[in-house]
């Protein structure tokens, strides 16, 4: 059984079987992780999804595909986050955007959120960080 068979979070908003997705396990920092947090690990190329909270020293499940989970997003505005549009994790915000500058590709809109919005659909593979626009 995966390590995400045993598992559960409340906060995470994934959108496809956990079956279809791929995940690694990581140990969380000072202050933890959350459910649902978009972080990148190792050499910051790595961005994923974090499963369930996990405290200080314990091990956190980080899902880095999945065919759809929503993610935190700067402040949706008219024309941004076209579904097919590329995003990128912004690693001192803790969130993805559409520029591509110092930033991590890790996936494509799914679902156009609206405007306002601070969430979007997304298909991710946190493991594109390291390619180059």
């Amino acid at each position: 059984m995966s390590a995400l068979g045993t598992l559960g979070g409340n906060a995470l908003k994934l959108r496809c079987p956990l079956e279809v997705c791929h995940n690694t396990v990581v140990t969380a920092p000072s202050g933890g992780y959350t459910a649902g947090q978009l972080l990148a690990v190792g050499d910051q190329y790595l961005t994923g999804v974090v499963y369930k909270d996990a405290a200080e020293g314990e091990d956190a499940v980080l899902i880095y595909k999945a065919r759809r989970v929503v993610v935190p997003c700067v402040v949706v505005t008219s024309g941004s986050f076209d579904v097919g549009n590329r995003v990128f994790y912004d690693v001192a915000d803790a969130e993805v955007n559409e520029s591509a500058s110092g930033n991590h590709l890790c996936g494509v809109v799914m679902v156009a959120p609206a405007v306002g919005a601070e969430e979007v659909e997304i298909e991710l593979d946190g493991t594109m960080g390291y390619l180059t626009t």
